[in-house]
């Protein structure tokens, strides 16, 4: 659907207060930000924040840039578009209400969310000992670049598995994608999907669950259950992403 141009342009009330309104963060407020926060990397026309949406994550833009619209009508009107630097969320973060705008990016980079979230785990003892050291939560470059020439493991099987499966895959030897699922049809977009079906750097392994992880100072390698199976195989990875969601602190 073609958007007309009056309408993907903010309003001089908007502009002028702008900077008021979305202040920019300095590099060492960025960096401060990123030492409580995860990094994830975005998309050119990846939805972040969708209408309705709630809870409503907090995040700065490391790099990139996101435009903040408000549909109505089957048309989108631009608020404001944000760079590097720039926070957006935090209000309807801090009082609990659905989204009423939708937050979609426009140029590739990276955001830093910082929404008081925890991880879900997998239930394995020692997963704590190597977080930071083979285990990680979040697939930015830096991740990418750490595993880079390297097989990967990934588990979980939403859209953040599928879109770390492919950025992931441009660096890495090869990317495993665990999912305990019997496919990823229910779970993911068919665009994510049919990238992965054709990446030969991808292998998806269904009915597949991670069971243990063995290292010393860094993970060294891992062992999944193959249910269809039942057989359990080890592999020597020293890099496994925990794509399986968050659950946002509420008190």
């Amino acid at each position: 659907m073609d958007t007309p141009d009056s309408l993907l342009t903010p309003s001089a009330a908007t502009v002028s207060r702008s900077d008021r309104v979305f202040p920019t963060l300095a590099p060492a407020q960025i960096a401060r930000v990123a030492r409580h926060g995860r990094r994830r990397a975005i998309t050119s026309g990846e939805v972040l924040v969708e209408v309705g949406q709630r809870p409503v994550p907090f995040f700065v833009v490391s790099n990139g840039e996101v435009q903040v619209l408000r549909p109505s009508g089957g048309i989108e009107a631009l608020i404001i578009t944000q760079g590097a630097g720039q926070f957006t969320a935090e209000g309807t973060m801090l009082t609990g209400r659905r989204a009423l705008t939708r937050i979609r990016d426009i140029k590739p980079g990276e955001v830093i969310i910082a929404s008081g979230a925890r991880y879900r785990k997998p239930a394995i003892a020692n997963v704590s000992q190597f977080e930071g050291a083979g285990v990680y939560y979040a697939a930015s470059r830096m991740e990418s670049q750490l595993c880079a020439g390297d097989e990967v493991a990934i588990a979980g099987g939403g859209n953040s598995a599928g879109q770390a499966a492919v950025f992931l895959a441009e660096t890495a030897k090869h990317v495993h994608l665990l999912v305990r699922k019997d496919g990823l049809a229910d779970t993911m977009s068919r665009y994510l999907l049919r990238r992965i079906e054709e990446h030969p750097a991808i292998t998806l392994r269904a009915r597949t669950e991670l069971m243990a992880l063995d290292g010393d100072r860094h993970l060294d390698r891992i062992r999944w259950l193959d249910s269809g199976t039942g057989v359990i195989e080890t592999h020597d990875i020293r890099h496994v992403f925990m794509m399986t969601g968050a659950v946002p602190n509420t008190g």
